[in-house]
C-alpha cells in the first residue's frame, strides 16, 4: 500500500510540475483531467480487450507448461492480444470498409473472450496471489515518466514539440489519413498522400477509435495520444520481465523508468506517431526470445507475429529490431548457458526459425498484397527501380529517394552519432551547445554534444554485466544488436535522430539488468551506493526531461494578453472556436474554416493544419502530384486558362504559403511547372478571401473573365515570396 501511495504522490508531484510556471489560475489545470480521464478510459478498454484475444491467442501458442514467468506470460498475452486486435482492423478496414461495426467487431469478439475465460477461471482468479507478480520499493521511478507522458498526451495535437516541427506528421497525415478513411468508408491507399501506402498498423488503431466514437479526428486525438503512450509502458515493462530472472526486479525497475523518462520517448509516445509500437512489440518479442523453454513451433509463431506486428507500425522495425531479436531467438543455448536454458538442437532452431520467419510474413501479406494491388509494387514508394513507380512518374520517384537519402554534406559517422545520438538531449544527454541554424535537418533539440548522462549510465552497466559469469554473453550479445542497429542507421537512413530510438531496446535490456549488479560491486557500500546512483540518474534524465517539456513548447497568450508557458496549454477550450477570427491563433481554428460550407479549397503548401480544416480540400503530400501542376501542364499556361480549369474542378479559393514553397524548393523539391514568376501572376489574379488584416495567404478564384484588370484591388498587398 505504501508502495502504491509513493506512485500516486510521485505522478500527481511531477504531473504539477510539467505544468507549473506562471499558471493564470487552477482552471488551467483541468486541461488535464478533463482530457486524459475519458482518452485513458478507452485505452484501457481496448487494451481489456486486447488481453481477451491475447489470452486465447496466447493458450494455443504458449501452453501453461512453458516456464515463462507468470508476469511475463501476462505481457506476452497483452502484446499478442493488441497485435492481433490491430491487424483485425487493418483487414476490416481494407477489405470490408470503415464503420463502427468493423471497428467494434473485434473489440466485442475480445471483451467476449475475456469475459468467457474470466468465468471459466473464476477459482484460479480468486487465488491469485497479487504478492507473487512483485510490487518493488522502486516502483515510484516508473512515474515521473509516465507523468509526463500522460501530460504531453493531454495537449492538443499540434501545440507540442518544436523539435517535430509541431508535430507536423501528426496534423498532416498520422491523424489525417484516418479522418480521409473515415470519411471514405475505406482504408484505401490515397494518391495524394504517399504516406497512405505505409502498412500504417498503429494508424489503424487510430481510424479505429475515431469510427468507434463518431467524431472528428480533431476529437478523438487525446484517446489516440494515450493509447500511443501505453505502448511506452508495455516497452519497459517487456524490459523488466526481460531483466527480472537475471537480476534485482527493483533494479530493472528503476531502469525502466529512466528509459521512460528519456526525451526522445516522451516525445514520440505522446504523439500519435508509431515507434512507441515499435518498442512495445519488440521488448515482449525480445523479452519471450529469451525466456527459458524449449525453440519449438509455437515459440517462434509468437516472436514472428510480434516481429510482424512492429514491422507492420513502421518498415524500419523490419531491419533495426526483426533481424536482430530473431537472431537472440535462434541461439538462447549462446546467451543464457549459465541460467537454465538446454541447448537446443538444429531441428529446434529449424522449427522456431522456420515458423518465425512464416508467421512475420503472414502479418506483412496484407501490406504488400494492398499495395500491390493499388500500384503493382508491394513495397510502394520504395523500390520503384525494381518494382515500379506506380501512380508516380520518374521524377516523383526520384524526388522520394532524393529526400530520404543523404547528398554530398552527408556527415562522418562519429559527428552524426555524437549530435544525434550519444550526446543529444533525446537521448538523455545533459547541457550542451546551441545548435546552428539548418534547413534541411529542423528536427534538432535546441542543444547539442551535452553530457551523455544516459548512455553513461548504460556503458556503466554493460561493465558489470561483462564481470559477471551469468550475464556477459547477453551483454556481448546486446552489443551486436546495437552495432547492427547503428549499421543500419547509417547507410538505410537519412540519419534523424528519431530514427535510433530502437536503439532503447538492447540499451534497456543492459541497463536493467546491469543494475542489478551494482550492489554484488559496491562492496561495504551496496546499502548506500545503489539508491544514490538511481536518484542521480532519474534527477537528472528528469530535469532535462523537463526542460525538454518547457523549451520545446512555444508560449501562448491569453485572451488577456498575458504569456503563459507552452505546457500549460491543457485548458478544456485550448483548441479554439473555429467560426471566432479573433482566436486564428489557436490551433483549432484556420482561416480556411470561416469561408462557407459550400466551398473548397486548394492547399498548395502547408499541410500543417489539415487536421483542424472542416471545409472542403484538395491537397497533396510534398511527394506526390502537386493539383496546381497537373492543371497547368493540361492547359495552355495562360492565367486565365488555370484558373477556368480551378474553376472546373469546383475549385473556389486557394491556399498557399509562400515559406512553405520557398522550403520545399530548397529542401525536398517543388513541382517545377509552378515556377516563382508563374505562381506570382496567379497570386496577382486572385482576390484576398478575407480582411486583410488577418494577414491570411487565402485568395478566392475570381470569376470568369475578371482575372485581369483588378490589380487595384490588391494594392497595398504585398505578395508573398514564392521563389
Amino acid at each position: 500500500m505504501l508502495v502504491l501511495l509513493a506512485c500516486a504522490a510521485t505522478l500527481g508531484l511531477t504531473m504539477v510540475l510539467a505544468v507549473y510556471g506562471g499558471l493564470p489560475g487552477a482552471d488551467w489545470l483541468l486541461g488535464v483531467p478533463l482530457n486524459l480521464v475519458p482518452a485513458a478510459g478507452i485505452a484501457l478498454f481496448l487494451w481489456a480487450s486486447a488481453f481477451g484475444l491475447g489470452d486465447s491467442i496466447n493458450r494455443w501458442l504458449l501452453p501453461a507448461g512453458s516456464d515463462c514467468a507468470e508476469p511475463a506470460r501476462l505481457l506476452i498475452r497483452a502484446a499478442l492480444g493488441m497485435a492481433g486486435l490491430l491487424m483485425l482492423w487493418w483487414v476490416l478496414f481494407w477489405l470490408v470498409g470503415v464503420n463502427r461495426f468493423t471497428a467494434a467487431l473485434p473489440v466485442v469478439a475480445g471483451l467476449m473472450l475475456l469475459v468467457f475465460r474470466a468465468v471459466q477461471a473464476k477459482d484460479e482468479l480468486k487465488a491469485i496471489d497479487l504478492a507473487r507478480f512483485g510490487w518493488p520499493w522502486t516502483l515510484p521511478a516508473l512515474m515521473p515518466g509516465l507523468a509526463l507522458l500522460l501530460v504531453a498526451a493531454s495537449c492538443p495535437p499540434g501545440t507540442l514539440w518544436r523539435v517535430e516541427a509541431m508535430g507536423y506528421d501528426v496534423t498532416s497525415y498520422h491523424l489525417q489519413i484516418p479522418k480521409e478513411w473515415i470519411a471514405l468508408g475505406r482504408a484505401t491507399p490515397l494518391e495524394h498522400n504517399v504516406y497512405s501506402f505505409f502498412p500504417g498498423l498503429m494508424e489503424h488503431g487510430y481510424t479505429a477509435i475515431g469510427a468507434l466514437l463518431g467524431g472528428a479526428m480533431r476529437d478523438t486525438a487525446y484517446a489516440c495520444q494515450v493509447l500511443h503512450a501505453t505502448f511506452a509502458l508495455l516497452a519497459v515493462w517487456g524490459l523488466v520481465e526481460t531483466a527480472r530472472r537475471l537480476s534485482a526486479g527493483a533494479a530493472a525497475v528503476v531502469a525502466a523508468g529512466a528509459v521512460l523518462l528519456l526525451p526522445w520517448v516522451v516525445i514520440t509516445g505522446s504523439l500519435t506517431y508509431n515507434e512507441a509500437a515499435v518498442l512495445g512489440f519488440g521488448a515482449a518479442a525480445l523479452c519471450l526470445a529469451l525466456q527459458p523453454g524449449g525453440l519449438g513451433w509455437r515459440r517462434g509463431a509468437a516472436i514472428g507475429a510480434l516481429l510482424g506486428a512492429a514491422t507492420m507500425c513502421k518498415l524500419t522495425a523490419g531491419p533495426m529490431v526483426a533481424v536482430p531479436v530473431a537472431a537472440i531467438a535462434l541461439v538462447p543455448d549462446f546467451l543464457s548457458r549459465n541460467h537454465g536454458i538446454a541447448r537446443p538442437g538444429l531441428k529446434s532452431r529449424v522449427n522456431l526459425g522456420g515458423t518465425l520467419a512464416a508467421a512475420m510474413l503472414m502479418t506483412l501479406t496484407p501490406y504488400f498484397a494492398r499495395n500491390a494491388v493499388a500500384t503493382g509494387n508491394p513495397v510502394f514508394p520504395f523500390a520503384t527501380s525494381v518494382f515500379g513507380t506506380g501512380h508516380w512518374d520518374d521524377a516523383l520517384a526520384e524526388r522520394w529517394h532524393t529526400a530520404h537519402t543523404l547528398g554530398a554534406d552527408r556527415p562522418t559517422t562519429i559527428d552524426a552519432l555524437s549530435r544525434q545520438w550519444l550526446r543529444n538531449t533525446g537521448y538523455g544527454a545533459l547541457g550542451g551547445t546551441a545548435v546552428p541554424p539548418e534547413s534541411r535537418n529542423i528536427a534538432r533539440f535546441t542543444h547539442e554534444r551535452g553530457l551523455p548522462v544516459f548512455w553513461l549510465a548504460a556503458l556503466t552497466a554493460f561493465a558489470l554485466m561483462l564481470g559477471h559469469p551469468r550475464t556477459w554473453r547477453l551483454a556481448l550479445a546486446m552489443l551486436g544488436v546495437l552495432l547492427w542497429q547503428l549499421a543500419f542507421w547509417r547507410v538505410g537512413t537519412h540519419l534523424q535522430s528519431r530514427f535510433l530510438l530502437f536503439t532503447l531496446l538492447p540499451a534497456g535490456v543492459v541497463l536493467a539488468v546491469g543494475a542489478g549488479r551494482i550492489r554484488d560491486a559496491a562492496g561495504s557500500l551496496r546499502g548506500v551506493l545503489p539508491p544514490i546512483a538511481a536518484a542521480v540518474l532519474l534527477l537528472s534524465l528528469l530535469t532535462i526531461a523537463l526542460g525538454t517539456l518547457w523549451h520545446q513548447t512555444p508560449p501562448v497568450q491569453l485572451d488577456d494578453g498575458s504569456i503563459v508557458p507552452g505546457p500549460v496549454y491543457l485548458s478544456i477550450d485550448a483548441l479554439g472556436d473555429p467560426d471566432n477570427p479573433e482566436q486564428l491563433g489557436r490551433p483549432g481554428t484556420h482561416p480556411v474554416n470561416l469561408l462557407p460550407p459550400d466551398t473548397k479549397t486548394l492547399i498548395l503548401a502547408d499541410n500543417s493544419a489539415l487536421l483542424y480544416l472542416d471545409r472542403p480540400i484538395v491537397y497533396s503530400s510534398a511527394f506526390d502530384v502537386n493539383p496546381l501542376g497537373e492543371i497547368v501542364r493540361a492547359t495552355d499556361g495562360s492565367v486565365a486558362a488555370i484558373n477556368a480549369a480551378l474553376r472546373d474542378r469546383g475549385i473556389t479559393h486557394v491556399w498557399v504559403s509562400g515559406s512553405e514553397v520557398a522550403r520545399l524548393r530548397a529542401t525536398y523539391g517543388f513541382d517545377a511547372t509552378l515556377t516563382p514568376e508563374l505562381l506570382k501572376a496567379l497570386v496577382e489574379s486572385w482576390w484576398p478571401a478575407l480582411d486583410p488584416r488577418l494577414q491570411a495567404p487565402l485568395f478566392r478564384i475570381p470569376p470568369a473573365g475578371l482575372e485581369a484588370g483588378h490589380a487595384g484591388y490588391n494594392r497595398g498587398r504585398t505578395s508573398p515570396p514564392l521563389g
